[in-house]
This record gives structure tokens, C-alpha cells and sequence, in this order.
């Protein structure tokens, strides 16, 4: 797993509650692969 940054961190979790994670989901799964590909 890549190690990210603390504010990335924050501006995901930021991303995530402004875009709503259940309203799109494949956005922010495309998201997480290109910060993190480890995570899926």
C-alpha cells in the first residue's frame, strides 16, 4: 500500500463528502485506484 500524504488524506475524505459517496461511486473508486492502486 502507498503511503499518502495526511492532506491528501483530508482532501479525499473532503472530495468524497462534497461529490457523496453512494451518489457515485465509480468516481470515487476510479479515485482511490489512481491515488492508491493497492487499495482495491
Amino acid at each position: 500500500m502507498v503511503s499518502i500524504p495526511w492532506f491528501w488524506q483530508v482532501q479525499v475524505v473532503v472530495l468524497w463528502v462534497w461529490r457523496g459517496v453512494g451518489s457515485s461511486p465509480l468516481y470515487t473508486r476510479q479515485l482511490a485506484l489512481a491515488i492508491d492502486p493497492g487499495a482495491y
